[in-house]
């Protein structure tokens, strides 16, 4: 299944808390605006599979200029929307994570293009996916939650992931923005996590990427660039392979998720396909037949 999700990219070009990032971050507006333009420019020329974008600054800084880019460069007719605001939600506790998750939550109320999808996709305005096409063609055919959980299970790639809509702004989204505290270390990718966990535990399904996404960008945080190295991605790709294979983990459409096979199994099949009532029936046709 190709899944055609609006994207959401998350973008703070102008940084007013440089002690958010390390001392060597990449806190440079002038950079910074140059990672955004360079990664939009790839975003609506190089990829097919995300015909929306939604480009969210928290910092108030004017995105006139990213707009005119997009217009001179956006051939393949994508549709792209821009909203720029300034967070107010800082504090010495919650750190920029909370700056994100407001882009999310002002993204939610004011854009046009998230109000008609059912699928949301998360990443940084400042880096791009190269193989986002093959990601996408490579869904789950149902799915609520596609991303990469790590750690024992405690922590999740903000950088990119894929929501139905409704979980993400019903479930995930009112989740991190509760239980968000960097100063007692539950900073995104770990509130992230944490409702992740809450949702399969209701039933609903995660997946993990079926292939590495190839991220081409430099990190704010430290100022070094992302690994992005191909052989790396296919060694990964093969060792999940294998991993999600002996586990029986789904990875992606061509192996069904556990919930499916049960749901099955609770319907009268077992786990293998075998008709349980069909049996039951031929074992008391031969009973019948005994002398």
């Amino acid at each position: 299944m190709t899944v055609k999700p609006c994207l959401v990219l998350t973008s703070t070009i102008k940084v007013d808390y440089p002690e958010f990032l390390k001392p060597t971050g990449r806190h440079q507006l002038e950079l910074r605006r140059g990672d955004t333009e360079k990664a939009l420019v790839r975003w609506v020329t190089r990829q097919q599979a995300i015909r929306d974008i939604v480009v969210v600054d928290n910092s108030g800084y004017p995105l006139d200029g990213l707009e005119a880019l997009v217009d001179r460069h956006n051939t393949g007719n994508k549709r792209v929307e821009f909203i720029s605001f300034r967070t107010d939600r800082y504090n010495e506790n919650n750190g920029r994570s909370i700056g994100e998750l407001d882009i999310f939550e002002k993204a939610l109320d004011q854009s046009a293009l998230l109000r008609d999808a059912g699928h949301v996709a998360i990443s940084i305005a400042r880096i791009f996916i190269s193989n986002v096409d093959d990601i996408m063609s490579r869904m789950p055919a149902d799915f609520d939650i596609v991303g990469r959980l790590s750690h024992n299970l405690t922590w999740f790639d903000s950088k990119f992931a894929v929501f139905r809509k409704d979980i993400f702004k019903g479930r995930i989204l009112p989740y991190a923005l509760q239980h968000v505290d960097e100063a007692a270390g539950n900073y995104i990718e770990r509130v992230y996590a944490k409702a992740t966990l809450r949702c399969i535990s209701d039933d609903r399904r995660w997946y993990p990427f079926a292939c590495e996404p190839l991220y081409d960008g430099i990190c704010g945080n430290d100022n070094r660039p992302y690994p992005n190295g191909r052989l790396r991605a296919k060694i990964i790709d093969w060792f999940s392979r294998g991993y999600y294979r002996a586990f029986d983990i789904s990875s992606h459409s061509h192996r069904a998720h556990p919930l499916e096979s049960r749901q099955s199994t609770s319907s009268g099949a077992t786990a293998d396909g075998d008709d349980v009532s069909a049996r039951l029936k031929a074992a008391a046709l031969r009973r019948s037949k005994l002398p």
